[in-house]
């Protein structure tokens, strides 16, 4: 009897701590306030402008290379490799090194814009970490969860448009000269 007592009081006292124990919880959709921040939508602008302008320099080589392509094509034709004569092996050397060269300069530049990205992402990924602390004390919950974590959301748990208002408040904007500065040591020790 003294043990059913005890059990009995011991479950009134869980059942009493269950509420003080619960947490308030929000959530936010991470991909959705990186992608909708006015920063990253300034750095996509700007790499867009950026690759038009690089795309732009390397047309001459681009259009250089395809011309000599497609005029050694009509010189060499079907001709196996001992059958060419010198200047002929001669210009498909240089045109293998004109190649190589706008090829290299290609993938500079999208290695450069990835890394870009990433820096990007990452000073956005900070801010929303210093946005989290603020909304949740302003929609009066504990935790604020990324949405994709969770099985089950409830529309009105969504502090998507708090996050990334706060974000945009923190970060509206991101220079790609600077970013590209900032990548340029980690460039350069790579290569």
């Amino acid at each position: 009897m003294l043990k059913k007592l005890i059990a009995a009081t011991a479950a009134l006292l869980m059942i009493g701590a269950a509420p003080a124990m619960a947490q308030k919880a929000a959530y936010y959709d991470h991909g959705k306030v990186v992608s909708q921040s006015k920063a990253w939508q300034s750095i996509q602008t700007q790499l867009q402008a950026k690759g038009a302008e690089i795309s732009a320099q390397l047309k001459p080589l681009a259009d250089e290379v395809s011309a000599e392509g497609k005029a050694l094509e009509q010189t060499v034709g079907n001709k196996k490799p001992d059958q060419l004569s010198d200047s002929e092996t001669k210009r498909i050397g240089q045109l293998q090194q004109k190649m190589n060269a706008l090829q290299a300069s290609q993938q500079r530049v999208n290695q450069e814009f990835s890394l870009v990205r990433e820096l990007a992402e990452a000073k956005i990924n900070s801010a929303i970490q210093d946005s989290l602390e603020d909304v949740a004390k302003a929609k009066r919950v504990d935790v604020i969860q990324r949405k994709g974590s969770l099985g089950y959301v409830n529309s009105r748990y969504d502090v998507t448009s708090e996050v990334l208002a706060s974000v945009d408040r923190q970060l509206s904007t991101l220079s790609v000269e600077a970013l590209i500065a900032e990548v340029a040591p980690q460039q350069q020790a790579a290569n």
